[in-house]
């Protein structure tokens, strides 16, 4: 793809980390980091003043989203008059991927609502979404959150206002978030660099914007086989991952020292366009456009929420019947025993014949 024309949207604090890691890799991306927490934002090594849109309100939105929503409407003007100046239909950008965690206020709030906003701008957009799903250890509000926004992105693909969407699997993420954010955005940025010379950037475009689910399996160097690799980036890849495969389109490139590019066709099943590659960069990259959804997760996020909410209700009814026994007690309707406490020895100085028994008490010594 023209990565001249390709503008990264970071959303809340999630959206805003991975951004800066984007740009670690890659400063060609039009950025914009949009927040409504000012200390999220202070933190980050790309901002400036020009590419942050800071959304009035206090500080974050405490992973509510009804509150979040309030919020955008109430800047509705300021965020319009922003995106309409920076990316009018003659600014050049024609690629727009929107990036945010799921489980939060802001960035999903804001996930839902920019691409409607967008494409009042410039209908001739197209729109993708990489959302980071919580791990099912979660809390209650981050897996409703992550299951509404999952809901959402499905209206906005039906309706055409979102192409692709991947999903990160922050399950994966282990304790080094920087690292594994790292790794998630170059595994992007690969994805957008797979034009060399069978595929042309219009391919590259098709296939990272086509509607559906986007796979991008990054393979090793080092593995017999084609087949070998594939299996095991798909086992390592930082992201959701259905498990049918079968895709729209597929675009891959490889580095011939490793890989033999025809050892790839039949592996999996294409209903659309297949290009094959070379490169000379020591790439080894396949991306699959108009996957099915990974709707396997968010069965397993709907049961871990419900598992919790049917943990709270037990012990939201255990609550309830102990403050009941209380107050019966309190009532006077049951009988409580009580002993009588024996009333305290008058307090007396001590005397200094008192002190000189103590002190000759062999235990004290």
């Amino acid at each position: 793809m023209n990565k001249n024309n390709i503008a990264v949207i970071g959303m809340g604090g999630a959206g805003n980390k991975m951004l800066d890691a984007l740009l670690d890799i890659n400063r060609i991306y039009t950025p914009v980091y949009m927040n409504t927490s000012t200390l999220e934002m202070d933190k980050l090594k790309h901002i400036t003043s020009r590419n942050m849109l800071y959304v009035t309100n206090g500080e974050g939105t405490g992973k509510n989203k009804q509150y979040a929503k309030e919020v955008l409407k109430d800047n509705y003007p300021k965020i319009l008059s922003y995106f309409a100046e920076k990316f009018s239909p003659v600014s050049g950008i024609d690629t727009f991927f929107l990036i945010c965690g799921a489980s939060g206020g802001s960035g999903g709030t804001m996930l839902t609502m920019l691409p409607k906003l967008l494409k009042k701008i410039n209908e001739n957009i197209s729109i993708n979404a990489i959302v980071a799903m919580p791990d099912l250890d979660e809390k209650e509000d981050s897996l409703r959150n992550a299951i509404q926004v999952w809901k959402e992105l499905n209206e906005l693909q039906s309706k055409g206002f979102i192409n692709s969407v991947q999903f990160i699997d922050n399950n994966k993420m282990g304790n080094d978030q920087e690292e594994f954010n790292k790794a998630t955005m170059e595994s992007l940025d690969e994805s957008l660099s797979i034009n060399y010379d069978e595929i042309d950037l219009n391919d590259s475009k098709k296939v990272n914007c086509e509607n559906g689910y986007k796979v991008v399996l990054n393979l090793s160097k080092h593995r017999a086989t084609v087949k070998d690799a594939v299996d095991e980036a798909i086992k390592e890849s930082n992201f959701l991952l259905p498990n049918n495969l079968e895709c729209n389109i597929l675009m891959a490139t490889f580095d011939e020292d490793y890989y033999n590019k025809n050892e790839l066709k039949g592996v999996f099943k294409v209903y659309g366009d297949e290009k094959y590659d070379y490169n000379m960069d020591e790439r080894n990259v396949v991306v699959l456009g108009g996957v099915e959804q990974p709707v396997d997760y968010m069965e397993l996020l709907q049961g871990a929420l419900e598992t919790i909410q049917t943990k709270q209700s037990a012990r939201n009814e255990r609550m309830r019947h102990m403050n009941e026994q209380i107050n019966f007690a309190d009532s006077g309707n049951v009988t409580v025993e009580t002993k009588e406490v024996p009333k305290p020895k008058k307090a007396k100085r001590l005397t200094k014949k008192d002190l000189a028994k103590i002190m000759e008490d062999e235990d004290l010594w």
